[in-house]
């Protein structure tokens, strides 16, 4: 289990509990898609042999990173996570991202996380306002 943190970031939250030496790779943009690869670590594990709700969550917000417009700053103000089956703790898991909508201020996107089978483990519905994050 994780130690709790003084941190800021999701991805050097995740890096910490990772068993080996490289960090976690950030997300990464696939055409139309942003992908974040969540490795299979024991440190995820929820307490029930599978990976921990919190932990789809971050992987969910890091994947939309990959589709932000680096020239304009967003940040989350809203995160709906629907969870439809737990997420093996043995296997990797893929969060991808895709843009809904952006209009002016708002963008909102949809992110499915998946281990190798393709069944979704969570369906997430998150809302990013444009404008300098507040931490």
């Amino acid at each position: 289990m994780l130690p709790p943190a003084a941190h800021h970031s999701l991805l050097a939250a995740l890096t910490r509990a990772d068993a080996g030496d490289a960090a976690i790779a950030g997300p990464v943009r696939d055409g139309d898609l942003g992908r974040f690869l969540l490795p299979a670590n024991p440190a995820f594990e929820n307490g029930g042999g599978t990976v921990h709700g919190g932990i789809l969550f971050c992987a969910a917000e890091l994947a939309t990173e990959a589709l932000a417009d680096p020239a304009v700053p967003e940040r989350t103000t809203a995160i709906r996570v629907n969870y439809l089956r737990p997420a093996d703790l043995a296997a990797e898991v893929t969060a991808t991202a895709e843009l809904v909508h952006r209009g002016r201020t708002v963008s909102l996107y949809r992110v499915t996380t998946a281990g190798p089978s393709g069944k979704p483990a969570t369906l997430a519905t998150i809302t990013r306002e444009r404008g300098t994050p507040v931490f």
